[in-house]
């Protein structure tokens, strides 16, 4: 169900964004020029501002795109991961779920990585440039679903 509603989401941004595009760019256009300032500039400074958000927004679904790759990757190889740094069974990796970074976090605040787990953090801690990166991303993830319970349910 939650495919089918995120396929409608995204048929649906579609159907909006690309008619708002050949009618807002244009507009924009107009807009400027029809302003009081009118300088090379000015213009320029005026279309970093939508260039700017417009890799923003590509930034946003990049990183978007990285995290549904985790979450299918810990879905696909977290067992196999869950037996080479813990001794714990029926973890977070491999549910398809969460993020492996995220299940990381997990098992270290249980305090049952094995050493393989603990390199393997370090060296995440080192790729994302962070202090604690399983952390972070296991307190991401609560932070989002204590939000989406603080929201009313739509239908």
């Amino acid at each position: 169900m939650r495919l089918i509603r995120s396929l409608i989401l995204f048929i649906s941004a579609q159907l909006v964004f690309i008619p708002l595009i050949a009618i807002g760019l244009p507009m924009s256009l107009i807009v400027f020029w029809i302003g009081q300032e009118k300088s090379f500039k000015d213009f320029l400074f005026y279309f970093w501002g939508i260039f700017s958000g417009f890799f923003n927004a590509l930034a946003y679904i990049i990183h978007a795109l990285a995290v549904g790759v985790d979450i299918i990757a810990n879905a696909l190889s977290g067992q196999a991961l869950e037996f080479t740094i813990t001794k714990e069974r029926n973890t977070l990796l491999g549910s398809g779920r969460h993020t492996i970074s995220a299940a990381m976090g997990d098992l270290n605040r249980k305090k049952a990585m094995l050493p393989n787990g603990k390199r393997l953090t370090s060296l995440l801690n080192w790729v994302f440039n962070e202090i604690d990166h399983c952390e972070y991303a296991l307190r991401q993830e609560e932070l989002v679903k204590e939000f989406k319970k603080a929201i009313p349910k739509q239908r």
